[in-house]
């Protein structure tokens, strides 16, 4: 459009500068279109909606992303750009493209997006560019459908986590140090009273009788969980060939989270970078 206009007054400019009226008829053919681009032009009404496929994810963990496009009047050629920010990548499809729409229509875009690195991203940022079929007018917006993914650090391997001081009543699979009721054995004691006789053990007590003894029952150790704090110092950080410090921290701080979770531990965490952070203790 601008190139029409700049045209059409350069010529109607020469014309009345210099005195020739012909230079006037050079200009009609770029102002007529322009005039009638101006005439037929409608602000276009763009409709868009984004939906994740999921809202949590691991790292190097792919999800589906679902654009739909709408408009009432139709478009000659709009332009679609998600905006990705930085940890993000398109797998497959492409978060830019361009289409036409008619009346009422609706498209619908798929792609897939691959997690690179681990935080909280915010995604949404939508940019349309909408032009007329003459090419003369371009519309720009811009759409703010923010939706907070969130992805999480890829756990370490550990070949054993150190156990827990001390159990808490409730069941777990940490091996309680006091004696009752549970799968692990612990000990032989002689029959007492109200022991249940599924806790005899015969065998032990076959050997036994031989000696003029009597019976003898297992006694076991309860399965119990734990309460873990795991302590986070986000208060520096220092970066060496690509890698932080602080990530190297919340990997691990992750890792440790994770497997004691497996474990049906109940973990908290404490945050320290300047401000005190306390997350009580939970099992997931």
């Amino acid at each position: 459009m601008t190139a029409y206009a700049a045209l059409a007054a350069l010529f109607l400019l020469s014309a009345l500068a210099i005195r020739r009226p012909e230079l006037a008829v050079l200009a009609l053919p770029f102002a007529l279109p322009l005039a009638v681009g101006l005439r037929l032009a409608r602000q276009p009404e763009v409709r868009v909606r984004l939906t994740l496929e999921r809202e949590r994810a691991l790292e190097q963990d792919e999800l589906g992303v679902e654009l739909v496009v709408a408009s009432e009047r139709p478009i000659e050629r709009l332009e679609l750009l998600l905006v990705l920010p930085e940890g993000l990548e398109v797998a497959s499809g492409a978060s830019t493209l361009s289409l036409r729409l008619g009346w009422d229509d609706e498209r619908t875009i798929e792609l897939r997006l691959r997690c690179l690195l681990w935080g909280n991203y915010q995604l949404g940022d939508i940019r349309v560019r909408a032009r007329d079929r003459l090419g003369l007018l371009t519309w720009e917006q811009q759409f703010d459908r923010k939706t907070l993914l969130r992805v999480y650090p890829l756990p370490e391997t550990l070949r054993r986590i150190v156990p827990p001081v001390a159990t808490q009543p409730s069941a777990g699979n940490e091996v309680a140090r006091q004696k009752g009721e549970g799968l692990e054995f612990a000990d032989l004691r002689d029959f007492a009273p109200g022991d249940r006789v599924r806790s005899i053990n015969w065998r032990a007590s076959a050997r036994r009788s031989g000696r003029g003894s009597g019976l003898v029952v297992n006694e076991r150790s309860p399965e119990r969980n734990a309460d873990v704090i795991l302590f986070l110092d986000t208060f520096a950080d220092a970066r060496a060939g690509g890698r932080s410090t602080l990530e190297l921290a919340v990997r691990a701080t992750s890792t440790l989270a994770s497997r004691y979770l497996e474990h049906r531990d109940r973990v908290g965490l404490v945050s320290f970078g300047g401000v005190l952070r306390w997350l009580t203790p939970g099992m997931g």
